[in-house]
């Protein structure tokens, strides 16, 4: 239950920032973004497991949220 309304509330945040940034052309928060797909790979991964032991999809997402935080640091310690 605590990783679906992570899902959402992570989603939903993600939404929100990739809207802003495609209507008003303001790319400040790509940083943010970055973090926060992470975030949500990393629920979206540790849910996978939680459904099947072992599962493909499960290590690709732990992936991907592992390389959307390493870009997310770079973006941070950059600017």
């Amino acid at each position: 239950m605590l990783l679906k309304i992570s899902r959402v509330i992570l989603s939903v945040l993600l939404l929100s920032l990739s809207a802003y940034s495609l209507i008003t052309k303001d790319f400040r928060f790509l940083s943010l973004m970055n973090l926060l797909l992470g975030g949500l790979m990393i629920v979206m991964g540790i849910d996978e497991f939680q459904k099947s032991r072992r599962s493909f999809m499960g290590f690709l997402f732990i992936g991907a949220s592992v390389f959307g935080f390493y870009v997310a640091l770079q973006g941070f310690l950059l600017n």
